[in-house]
């Protein structure tokens, strides 16, 4: 729980579905007696339908992706720097030689790169087989990280950290398309996950208890960026 400007208590992360569930629980037990719903020990893992994750029709020539890659960390990794380059390589080999095999972390993280370098860079215009392409990449990335599919999934390191990840890059693609207001929404779902992690502390002794991955140790460029994106002082990678 944290206080708000009015210092009001208010849930962060999962506590806020938690605490609504429970008070529902408590509402029906008190006003209709026990029941098989008040008694399970699993009410606050419910399922969930999943959304509908846009399919990818087409996708770039190898040779585009590789320079997109590399626009992308040549020119924005000095502004938002939480994205690992030897992860994203990775990711792009295996997308070239088994893409079945590519988890949807690593392929909500990998669209997303292309996505901004996309929106960001000036040049060839062949990159892109139509202006909307960065947003069918953004669409199927954020399919991709869907609440629904990254809820009651902290049991490993990159569980936790990745939809942090992936929310920064949101934010900082729609600034890249001139939508200011879609990116603090974005922003302000990452800061609320940065917040339920601990990382406004400025260390990670609240994830300590997951095994350690040099590929996910961002956490402290993760907090700069979300502080410039709080204070509204988006400026150019170039």
């Amino acid at each position: 729980m944290l206080l708000d400007c009015q210092n009001r208590l208010s849930f962060v992360g999962r506590s806020t579905a938690h605490s609504f569930m429970h008070h529902i629980r408590n509402t029906i037990e008190k006003h209709d007696g026990p029941s098989e719903f008040t008694a399970d020990s699993n009410w606050s893992g419910l399922p969930e339908r999943l959304p509908v994750t846009p399919s990818m029709q087409s996708f770039l020539p190898p040779s585009t992706t590789t320079s997109l890659i590399e626009f992308y960390f040549n020119h924005v990794r000095s502004f938002i720097d939480i994205v690992n380059p030897e992860a994203v390589s990775l990711t792009l080999y295996r997308f070239q030689n088994n893409p079945n095999e590519v988890q949807g972390p690593d392929r909500c993280i990998f669209y997303l790169v292309l996505a901004v370098a996309l929106a960001l860079d000036p040049g060839d215009s062949a990159h892109s087989p139509s202006p909307e392409f960065k947003h069918q990449l953004f669409a199927i990335a954020e399919g991709l990280a869907h609440p629904t599919r990254t809820f009651e999934k902290s049991q490993y390191h990159d569980d936790v950290l990745w939809p942090l990840q992936a929310l920064a890059l949101m934010s900082f693609f729609m600034l890249s398309v001139s939508m200011r207001n879609t990116a603090y929404e974005y922003c302000g779902r990452a800061v609320r996950v940065a917040y339920a992690l601990g990382i406004h502390r400025g260390h990670e002794s609240e994830i300590n208890q997951f095994p350690a991955n040099e590929e996910l140790r961002t956490t402290q460029p993760t907090k700069q960026s979300q502080q410039s994106f709080e204070k509204g002082h988006a400026r150019s990678p170039y």
